[in-house]
């Protein structure tokens, strides 16, 4: 069973973000495992302090990066997200980074009519910084407006129209979290048994760096057989991969026909007897 973890994006007692998480994990306990983690006992971020102080900061790394993927509740104060939020994510891209390449979706409630736009805009942006690094779903934004009126007594979402989309959006990305986990373990198990890398990639003295040049110079490798599979061989048609189906399936593409660069020449203007592209000019030209 896919494993998820929930940050609440919000430290007040009462908080709407929290009551959709809790409802995510009544209505979907057959789907996945979902725990809910609250950020509120984050100490506020320091460069002065070391994670290692707090094992509240560790614990949540820990559970973050065994996780599958994470769902972020997030709330809109002043047009952005909340202090705790930030301050949480700044623990966790400081010298833990449990967000590296990991399947994030994020949903938001707020009593505004316009729901957590602008704040989930900004989240996009910071979760893609270089120390957080996340891979986010694109598009499939839930953003619950009105969020007094919305819920009932019990904590559930009482429009069905609204619940049939927010399922839509969940089972996509559900289906991106397997693929970008299959591809992150393909590429992980094939790139270490190449480099047999067991230590830290980023070390200058690691002797797999050394060995890898030669490698990429002289033969390929079982990562470019990897990069080959996602992004297609140099000079050949693209190999679709489980990634790229899931993509497909989220954002249809109307494929057209290839046209030789000639051909589209004599739509534009008109039919030329020779395959040199001045002539097309002129004729255009003799046209006026």
């Amino acid at each position: 069973m896919i494993k998820l973890v929930g940050l609440v994006g919000s430290n007040a007692k009462h908080s709407y973000n929290r009551i959709l998480l809790q409802w995510i994990k009544r209505n979907y306990q057959q789907q996945f495992h979902l725990e809910i983690i609250e950020l509120a006992s984050f100490p506020l971020f320091s460069q002065n302090k070391k994670t290692s102080s707090y094992p509240i900061i560790q614990e949540v790394s820990q559970k973050i990066q065994s996780a599958d993927g994470v769902l972020i509740a997030c709330p809109e104060h002043n047009y952005t997200i909340t202090s705790c939020l930030k301050s949480a994510l700044e623990w966790l891209s400081y010298d833990l980074h449990p967000f590296l390449k990991k399947p994030v979706y994020i949903i938001g409630a707020s009593y505004s009519p316009l729901g957590t736009g602008r704040s989930q805009l900004h989240l996009k942006e910071i979760l893609q910084s270089p120390g957080l690094d996340a891979w986010v779903l694109p598009g499939n934004e839930f953003l619950l407006g009105y969020a007094r009126e919305a819920f009932d007594e019990a904590g559930n979402i009482k429009d069905i129209a609204t619940k049939d989309y927010f399922n839509t959006c969940l089972m996509h990305f559900l289906q991106f979290t397997s693929a970008v986990n299959g591809i992150n373990s393909s590429v992980t198990s094939q790139v270490d048994a190449t480099s047999g890398a067991s230590e830290n990639y980023s070390s200058p003295s690691h002797p797999s760096q050394t060995n890898n040049i030669s490698l990429i110079e002289n033969t390929k490798t079982p990562f470019d057989d990897i990069l080959d599979n996602i992004f297609g061989t140099p000079r050949t048609q693209f190999n679709h991969t489980a990634f790229d189906n899931v993509l497909d399936g989220l954002y249809p593409i109307k494929k057209k026909a290839h046209q030789a660069f000639e051909e589209v020449l004599n739509q534009v203007y008109g039919k030329v007897t020779t395959k040199n592209p001045n002539d097309a000019i002129l004729v255009a030209w003799n046209n006026q």
